[in-house]
């Protein structure tokens, strides 16, 4: 875990020991938010029950619900192995593979998943374009399975600054403003992914929006700076103007946030089942 090596290409983030403290706080705080980690729309009765877990990072959703249900077997895939445990620290009932979410999954495991989970893969999809992606989930369902992902309604990002405190918060604005148009990847298909689920065939296809509550919002500030901090990290040349910039306005953005300015932005949460 937690290996020093490049991010996987496409990948805009790290996966050492600090991009995985991220990705720990972020499920925690996304826990905090949902009030759950399935959703209570699926239901998982019976022998046989698996679930995978797609983009699992360092598969804390599943270490976690794993202790829920300890007779469902939960396989973890990530593109890169960097931040799985180590296998003697794993639950027995959960398995590790390294795997690429665009590329066809092993024949023998299609069409044996009750559930697929999917969490924040905002800045994966390519062009903007979930519909590969939900087609190669799609074949890990087993007949009535659920899709369930969660992710960031980019749409709904915003800065708030609160009306006690005189300040203009520019850099604040201008982050908010450079998230809620990120120049590198299309961000606009979280907000209609109920509509891609129903146009590739699944069925009961819905879309939630989560908020924050306002008491966990110096939280979120700091798991955003984090993120930020990250993909600066990650995947730009420390010299560049580019990176220098990005990391002024991250601690002009970290100063602001101190006298009470935030970033927020809603989840939304989709499910889709397989017809059967």
């Amino acid at each position: 875990m937690a290996s020093t090596s490049p991010p996987p290409q496409g990948y805009l983030f790290g996966t050492d020991t600090r991009a995985s403290a991220r990705l720990n706080y972020q499920h925690f705080l996304t826990k905090q938010r949902l009030q759950y980690l399935l959703h209570p729309h699926i239901r998982l009765q019976g022998p046989g029950r698996r679930i995978a877990d797609v983009g699992a990072g360092t598969c804390i959703w599943s270490i976690e619900l794993c202790q829920q249900y300890p007779d469902v077997h939960f396989d973890c895939f990530d593109i890169t192995a960097d931040q799985f445990p180590a296998k003697n620290l794993l639950p027995h009932n959960i398995s590790v593979h390294e795997h690429d979410a665009f590329q066809a999954f092993p024949e023998h495991l299609r069409g044996t998943y009750d559930v697929v989970h999917v969490q924040m893969f905002l800045t994966i999809v390519k062009n903007g374009n979930p519909a590969p992606l939900i087609k190669n989930f799609m074949t890990l369902l087993k007949p009535g399975g659920w899709l369930y992902w969660v992710d960031v309604d980019s749409k709904s990002v915003r800065a708030v600054i609160p009306k006690e405190t005189p300040m203009l918060a520019p850099a604040t604005r201008a982050m908010a403003t450079l998230l809620k148009h990120p120049p590198s990847y299309d961000a606009s298909w979280t907000s209609k992914l109920d509509t891609y689920f129903t146009q590739e065939g699944l069925l009961e296809s819905t879309l939630e929006h989560c908020v924050v509550d306002p008491l966990f919002t110096s939280l979120h500030n700091v798991h955003l700076l984090l993120v930020l901090e990250d993909h600066a990290t990650a995947t730009l040349d420390p010299d560049s103007m580019k990176a220098k910039a990005l990391q002024a306005g991250i601690a002009r953005t970290a100063t602001e946030m101190k006298s009470g300015a935030a970033i927020l932005n809603d989840y939304v949460v989709a499910l889709g089942r397989k017809v059967s």
